[in-house]
């Protein structure tokens, strides 16, 4: 019982402060970040920081008290399905707009023309920085539930064509273009996503997750 109220206690607090944060500092963030954010985004982001931040505050807890970093499987599990369904919403959540997407198959071509073109700031972000670390958490969660039966750089392969997969699918369903350049910062994205888990070696990453 003890542990229930424990647990209930630190997920309002992770509640009540994230939706804080985001009424008093993101909405406007967000809304320019994302322009074609909708519905289904706005709740599956919440969720997502609801829970990172409510592991954070556990993990604090629980190496102030015994010295050791936990994360429990089932706060990580819980984590992953609602951060699918927040990829999910910002990939496919567009509305169409015809013919109006046009193609890039040139290395660097987009990003050189965010860098040079003089754009806003937050569009830049939104495109170069951001196509970057929304897939950082896809290859954390692809290494931790697979690392046992396949090596990184197979896992590495497998989440560059998964990333290819989603680019054709964009195209296809004219809900984005195939850009080579978000191909090679998602793909980035899920590199340090799997070297975060990584760390300093395998076996060393091994020995870490069986605490978990």
């Amino acid at each position: 019982m003890k542990k229930i109220l424990y647990n209930l206690s630190t997920l309002l607090l992770s509640t009540l402060f994230v939706l804080y944060v985001m009424r008093a500092f993101l909405g406007e963030f967000i809304s320019r970040l994302i322009p074609y954010a909708n519905v289904i985004f706005g709740y599956s982001l919440f969720v997502c920081l609801v829970l990172i931040f409510n592991t954070m505050v556990n993990m604090i807890l629980y190496y102030a008290k015994n010295k050791k970093i936990y994360i429990s499987k089932f706060g990580f599990g819980v984590f992953s399905l609602s951060y699918i369904v927040l990829l999910v919403s910002v990939l496919f959540s567009r509305n169409s707009l015809g013919n109006n997407y046009t193609s890039n198959y040139v290395p660097f071509k987009t990003i050189f023309g965010y860098i040079f073109g003089k754009a806003d700031f937050i569009y830049i972000f939104s495109n170069i920085v951001g196509n970057i670390i929304i897939f950082i958490p896809l290859g954390c969660i692809v290494y931790y539930y697979f690392y046992r039966k396949i090596k990184v750089s197979i896992c590495i392969f497998i989440l560059i064509l998964f990333v290819i997969l989603i680019e054709y699918l964009q195209k296809k369903y004219i809900v984005g273009s195939f850009d080579i350049d978000d191909i090679l910062l998602n793909s980035l994205g899920v590199y340090l996503g799997i070297k975060i888990l990584v760390g300093a070696g395998d076996k060393k990453s091994k020995n870490y997750f069986e605490k978990w």
